[in-house]
């Protein structure tokens, strides 16, 4: 079992089917397959451009900018 103070992505996801919504949203680029993270607003399809062309894909949802930069960039390694 991990013993990382940092829930892991399996944790994350449950933690947030069981919660309010998340506060962002982690989009990939489908032609690029850049990720990056931005406000999550439910109210519209955050998949498309704005010629209503879909160019992202939904990677995950975080409740913290610090959860959407562990699913961006993984867990912070510690230096020693």
């Amino acid at each position: 079992m991990s013993t990382s103070p940092f829930p892991s992505q399996l944790q994350m996801h449950h933690q947030l089917a069981t919660t309010k919504t998340p506060e962002f949203v982690v989009l990939q680029n489908i032609a690029t397959r850049q990720k990056f993270f931005t406000t999550n607003n439910p109210t519209e399809d955050q998949c498309l451009d704005c010629e209503g062309n879909v160019v992202y894909e939904v990677i995950a949802y975080a409740n913290t900018v610090e959860e959407a930069q562990i699913i961006l960039f993984g867990q912070p390694q510690h230096v020693f």
